[in-house]
């Protein structure tokens, strides 16, 4: 099982109410503080239902709780993260994840695609969008770790067969 980023993990329908990842995050080529997103990602055969199902699962109410902490000798710090939420119909402004790490809602966000497929998790023949809780503009290469809870609609995720997904972000052209 992959523990550095990006990495994926199942979601157990089961499983326990919190999902802890500890993971290590190397610098991107040259950047020292690589911009990383956490979120899910959803597969599937057809790309429209892919897409369909992504739209879905923004536009349902899911509420997660997320804690990202740096890892050293010295002990965890926690680590900002950020989120982009809706002004009006035509902006989206970037705010910080209050203190107990509520994010209410997805939204559509894309990964570097160059370090999914070397880590063998992209395929061009099979469907993907990826969606975010929250993302850090700059983190410091290291180790992490991340408790996450989902407080309404994991359901939603589960029956999606969506995958918890913590990858570099795209920097775009």
């Amino acid at each position: 099982m992959r523990t550095e980023v990006p990495l994926v993990r199942s979601l157990d329908p089961t499983g326990p109410a919190e999902i802890q990842v500890e993971f290590d995050l190397p610098k991107q080529g040259g950047d020292e503080t690589p911009p990383v997103f956490i979120g899910v990602r959803i597969t599937g055969a057809d790309a429209t239902a892919v897409a369909d199902l992504a739209d879905r699962l923004v536009r349902t109410d899911i509420v997660a709780f997320l804690q990202l902490e740096r890892i050293d000798p010295s002990g965890a710090t926690k680590v900002e993260l950020q989120r982009s939420q809706r002004i009006d119909r035509e902006r989206d402004a970037l705010v910080p994840l209050p203190a107990d790490g509520m994010a209410a809602g997805l939204f559509h966000f894309d990964a570097d695609v160059t370090t999914m497929q070397e880590a063998g998790l992209f395929s061009l023949t099979k469907p993907e969008r990826a969606l975010a809780f929250a993302f850090s503009p700059s983190l410091q290469e290291g180790r992490y770790r991340l408790k996450l809870r989902f407080d309404r609609h994991r359901e939603a995720l589960v029956e999606a067969h969506a995958q918890l997904l913590i990858a570099y972000t795209s920097k775009g052209k």
